[in-house]
């Protein structure tokens, strides 16, 4: 289906699940480029139990990633589901606006967007925002966190971003479960790290899961040194992780903490260590 105007979809007032449900195409390619092709909002109190809404197989179309379109808004809306959803050529695949928390996403594809996540600054938001066995890849970031946001990923994968995979500054808290992180030796010997986290408040936290580099068997020049995974003024924990082809003197940039615990590798530069009880595989920035 075609669609030339945005969707709207109030809560409060009707049943969605008679709106948009089931293996349906919709197609906002023509919408104005500054739009957001749904919106899910509640114009009246958010009541609880709330189990009205659960978007399900919907594959959403934009006009394009370099436009400033939205793809889904969740505005006013807390335990709202969205599942087995694909949202692609926007500029932004979802966005969590003010008074926005407890949502859950599963099974959804992320892709072909600017950001494929943003969080911008919200008021009364961001409180345990959940994604399980969700996959965003090729779009310039995946996760772009402004403010104060806590979001849970529990079995994703993170894939191949044109400027950064995660964007988070301003008290940002994002914690991965069994993930996978992957990117393109390429993209190595780019200036700008894969994960940045702009001020001390912000936190990265990795249990479990990949952190992989690939392309090695194209055998890239190695003389020149690859820019570090992080550039971090907060806090990273990597707990359990394997790292695969990662190359390189330092894992980190910046005045941030790192720790480092029970990892593997695979192919990489240097032997583990251990210093303090803290697995290290490289120096950083700081002392650990």
């Amino acid at each position: 289906m075609k669609f030339y105007r945005p969707i709207f979809i109030d809560f409060s007032q009707e049943d969605p699940l008679a709106i948009l449900s089931g293996e349906t195409i919709l197609d906002f390619s023509a919408i104005q480029t500054t739009g957001t092709a749904i919106t899910i909002f509640s114009s009246g109190p958010i009541s609880y139990p709330n189990t009205r809404l659960s978007l399900r197989g919907i594959d959403i179309i934009g006009p394009g990633r370099s436009t400033p379109s939205r793809g889904i808004k969740l505005h006013n809306s807390a335990m709202v589901g969205l599942e087995d959803i694909a949202v692609h050529e926007f500029g932004d695949g979802i966005v969590f606006g003010n008074r926005t928390w407890s949502n859950t996403v599963r099974n959804a594809q992320f892709y072909h967007c600017n950001n494929a996540i943003y969080y911008p600054s919200s008021m009364d938001s961001g409180e345990c925002l959940r994604f399980f066995g969700c996959n965003f890849f090729n779009s310039e970031t995946a996760v772009k966190v402004e403010y104060g946001a806590e979001l849970n990923f529990f079995g994703c994968s993170f894939d191949y971003a044109t400027q950064k995979l995660f964007d988070l500054s301003h008290n940002a808290r994002v914690n991965l479960y069994g993930c996978h992180i992957e990117d393109s030796v390429e993209r190595q010997s780019q200036p700008k790290s894969l994960i940045t986290l702009e001020d001390e408040r912000t936190q990265f936290t990795m249990f479990g899961g990949t952190i992989w580099i690939s392309g090695m068997e194209r055998e890239p020049d190695m003389t020149a040194e690859p820019t570090p995974l992080f550039d971090s003024s907060g806090h990273i924990l990597l707990n359990g992780v394997r790292l695969q082809n990662v190359r390189g003197s330092s894992l980190m940039v910046g005045p941030g903490s790192i720790k480092l615990r029970d990892l593997s590798t695979v192919n990489c530069t240097k032997k583990i260590r251990k210093q303090n009880n803290i697995f290290s595989p490289w120096p950083c920035s700081n002392k650990l």
